[in-house]
């Protein structure tokens, strides 16, 4: 029972499905994306980490808080976290020194929406997004977080074979 358990924490790679090793074959790590998403529905069905996912919320509501009001701003007035791309704020908790530097801790795979609700909701509570572009964030946020394929440049790149993407 330890083994199983110890081997069902992660990926098994030996548990595929049907389609397993076709889709394993035109997209890398497939079965691993696909297997993480299947974890995390899982692992969302137990209150606690509910609970988890509300405290993520809260730490980059914040950290985005206190980035904005100690991280300084440029001479128009906009803050220096504001001006941190927007990939880097939505894959981590970002805290930014007065110095407009920044240290970043990374969020884990698959929680990172709650963190973009959190950071993104704040960030339009202090006018400084549109509401529209902070719900986009967000949809795009949970696009990529549970998209088993894996994260590129445009959605037509995610439908294109792993073996033909150099070309």
């Amino acid at each position: 029972d330890s083994a199983r358990i110890g081997r069902d924490m992660t990926v098994n790679f030996n548990r595929k499905g049907e389609l397993g090793g076709v889709i394993s074959g035109l997209y890398m790590f497939a079965n691993a994306g696909i297997q993480g998403q299947a974890r995390m529905a899982q692992a969302l069905a137990h209150r606690r980490v509910w609970q988890a996912v509300g405290y993520l919320a809260a730490a980059s509501v914040l950290s985005t808080l206190y980035s904005i009001l100690a991280g300084g701003e440029d001479e128009s007035g906009v803050p220096n976290y504001m001006k941190v791309p927007h990939w880097e704020r939505d894959k981590n908790l970002i805290f930014m020194m007065q110095d407009g530097t920044y240290i970043k801790v990374p969020l884990p795979y698959g929680f990172s929406p709650f963190a973009v609700i959190g950071s993104r909701a704040i960030s339009v509570a202090m006018g400084h997004e549109k509401p529209g572009k902070a719900a986009g964030a967000v949809i795009n946020s949970v696009i990529q977080a549970f998209n088993p394929l894996g994260e590129e440049s445009s959605m037509l790149m995610d439908l294109v074979p792993s073996a033909i993407r150099p070309a």
